[in-house]
């Protein structure tokens, strides 16, 4: 570093001291104090920086694309982050794949289900589920059986083993969910919640609803007409 460089940092320096007094009011001036004062003052330049990023890009998306179409772009974008975290979290374990993962949660927390019922309650389509109850069954981590109240279907149910290995991944899926959420506050994090709430419940009724329906049908019932 020359002369003329630690000249401007100490100048810089001195004046953010200066204005660290000014505001410092009756509390102790120390070094610690001021250390403090300046990370604080630096972090807040940072999230202003970061904010008019996000507006930018936001107006970026205005005039490049719409923002719905930046909003897809970045949900289907994090369904394949998520895809990266799980297979680490996944890692060591007789699991594949985040769908066996969502199944033995629902199954450890339900005496059973009907293969249908968890199936749906994992939005996944029906060949797809067959093949992760089959996946499932053949490591002994649930077993099947015959409905009492319905002879033409079958439950299903969690073994022994199949807890012990959901035991196995249920703290490292609580660090994927920490991590997917890091770098926003708390307050940012529930205004999230509610608005994926809403774009979720939305959508849930569509696919429970409406499965039959074209795309085009879709749109002219509920965009179609705004």
């Amino acid at each position: 570093m020359n002369g003329e460089n630690i000249i401007i940092g100490l100048k810089e320096l001195l004046d953010a001291y200066q204005n660290y007094s000014k505001s410092a009011n009756d509390d102790p001036i120390d070094l610690q104090s001021f250390s403090l004062w300046l990370f604080q003052q630096e972090a807040k330049k940072k999230e202003s920086t970061e904010v008019r990023t996000i507006h930018e890009q936001i107006h970026s998306a205005a005039i490049h694309g719409s923002v719905e179409d930046h909003i897809s772009f970045i949900l289907l974008s994090m369904q394949k982050l998520i895809k990266f975290y799980v297979k680490k979290a996944i890692d060591g374990t007789q699991l594949v794949s985040i769908d066996d993962i969502h199944f033995l949660l629902y199954l450890a927390q339900n005496e059973s289900m009907k293969k249908s019922e968890i199936i749906n309650s994992n939005i996944t389509e029906m060949s797809s589920g067959i093949e992760v109850i089959k996946r499932l069954l053949k490591k002994g981590l649930i077993e099947d059986f015959d409905d009492p109240n319905d002879k033409r279907s079958k439950r299903v149910k969690i073994t022994t083993k199949g807890l012990e290995e959901a035991k196995k991944v249920t703290n490292k899926f609580e660090n994927v969910h920490k991590l997917l959420t890091n770098g926003v506050g708390e307050e940012d994090k529930f205004n999230l919640l509610a608005l994926l709430h809403k774009i979720y419940s939305f959508h849930l009724n569509i696919y429970n609803n409406e499965k039959n329906s074209s795309l085009n049908e879709l749109f002219e019932k509920y965009i179609g007409k705004n």
